[in-house]
């Protein structure tokens, strides 16, 4: 249902022609602007949709929703922004200051290598300190499905540049799902506008931004209903 709708406001916001008008006395000029601006836009939209910030929000708001401690909660949600933002940023800052990659958003899929095993074994630390924290079952399974979607986003990077973003995303709006049904209405246009931002800036195609969907979502769902059986 979600990846469905995703794909069809992908569809239509990513079809539309850009057209220059009638009469305009200098249409180049026009157009070059035009594009300048939605690429502007575009950008903007996907640093805010950044799945790490994005998820980090996400997981310090369902923290204080299920723990009945918050003290607790604000551990988990310290934890979670180090394990998913500060220290995935300042890894990115060092990598780009040694010139070992060329954007921050690792937009060349080679340098892409230089993410996966660092952020896995972060993303391995910080589930072993929210379960020694005492996490809920269901921040443990998140914990789980980061670092196992993570593995196999680096198998499928090897070949095809998958989209991280809207994985990452979908596997929020997945979770989402489980807790609150409503968050629906606002991450599927939200999903559909950081697909967009991505195809808009050429760093995907269609199919790389809606792959990533499905696999996001697919993801959590499966191992998430693995885990919680099991805890």
């Amino acid at each position: 249902m979600v990846c469905g709708a995703v794909v069809r406001n992908v569809k239509q916001v990513s079809s539309r022609e850009y057209k220059v008008p009638e009469g305009n006395p200098d249409n180049t000029t026009f157009a070059n602007r035009d594009n300048s601006r939605l690429r502007r836009i575009a950008r903007i939209v996907t640093y805010a949709g950044h799945p790490s910030l994005v998820c980090t929000v996400g997981i310090g708001a369902l923290a204080f929703h299920l723990c009945d401690d918050d003290a607790l909660a604000l551990r988990l949600t310290i934890v979670a922004a180090a394990t998913i933002m500060i220290i995935p940023t300042l890894y990115t800052i060092a990598l780009l200051k040694m010139g070992l990659i060329s954007d921050p958003l690792f937009t060349v899929r080679a340098q892409r290598r230089l993410l996966f095993l660092p952020m896995g074994i972060v993303l391995v630390a910080g589930f072993f300190a929210m379960k020694a924290l005492g996490a809920p079952p269901l921040m443990i399974s998140i914990g789980i499905c980061g670092a196992v979607g993570l593995a196999i986003a680096a198998l499928i990077t090897r070949f095809w540049k998958i989209s991280l973003h809207t994985g990452g995303l979908s596997g929020i709006a997945a979770i989402g799902m489980l807790v609150w049904p409503q968050t629906l209405l606002f991450m599927i246009p939200f999903v559909a506008c950081v697909a967009w931002s991505r195809v808009v800036l050429r760093e995907h195609t269609r199919a790389q931004v809606i792959a990533g969907c499905i696999f996001g979502f697919t993801t959590t769902i499966i191992i998430t209903s693995l885990v919680m059986n099991r805890i």
